[in-house]
């Protein structure tokens, strides 16, 4: 009976951290539609305002805090391969390229190289019991025109990572990029800027 009641709370703190996270990211496209006098997310003009692209690096230090606390729940073994799948849809929606190389933690546990969806595969199928958290984060580069409905900026960071009663902190650099898209929003197509992650190292 023990087990069965366990399993039964167990489904259900899935269940419950699975609909957490799409609640978190339709929060935070329904604040975007709310916000824009701010942030004028419906502008043609490719010209914005310095409070603006402020805006955006705010949103995109909430996305690489995001993509970590997902890359935590997929080293989770007690969490169901079908949540899983939903995080890793989740983590790659946060970047631009797909394919892009990316090395969030250290260079030597043999992901070198991988790309983004690979990389999120192989940490959703390895049990890790580092916690890793984002101490730190600054912007070394601001968000800079590059060329027609597309900025580009850079974070620097640190993680502390947990394990065995001992802490390690790693430095680290991180990528992002500001670009006017096409959505659909309520069965119409606008253009609107988001802000994506790019390279980490």
């Amino acid at each position: 009976m023990n087990k069965r009641l366990n399993a039964i709370v167990l489904w259900l703190l899935i269940f419950l951290m699975s609909c957490a996270i799409s609640k978190k990211e339709n929060d935070r496209f329904e604040q975007l539609l709310n916000s824009q006098s701010n942030l004028d997310i419906y502008e043609y003009v490719d010209s914005l305002t310095f409070e603006q692209l402020q805006n955006y690096e705010v949103h995109a230090a909430q996305k690489l805090e995001d993509f970590y606390d997902y890359l935590a729940l997929l080293s989770n073994d007690k969490i169901s391969a079908v949540v899983k799948e939903e995080i890793r849809y989740s983590a790659v929606k946060l970047y631009y390229d797909p394919d892009l190389s990316i090395v969030p933690f250290k260079t030597n546990l043999g992901t070198e190289g991988l790309s983004l969806s690979e990389y999120l595969l192989a940490v959703s199928v390895t049990n890790n019991d580092e916690k890793a958290s984002i101490t730190s984060l600054e912007i070394i580069k601001p968000l800079e025109y590059v060329q027609k409905y597309h900025y580009e900026g850079s974070f620097a960071f640190q993680i502390k990572i947990d394990k065995d009663n001992a802490s390690e902190i790693l430095h680290k650099k991180a990528d992002f990029s500001l670009r006017k898209m096409d959505k659909e929003i309520r069965n119409e197509t606008v253009e609107m800027w988001e802000v994506f992650l790019d390279k980490i190292e």
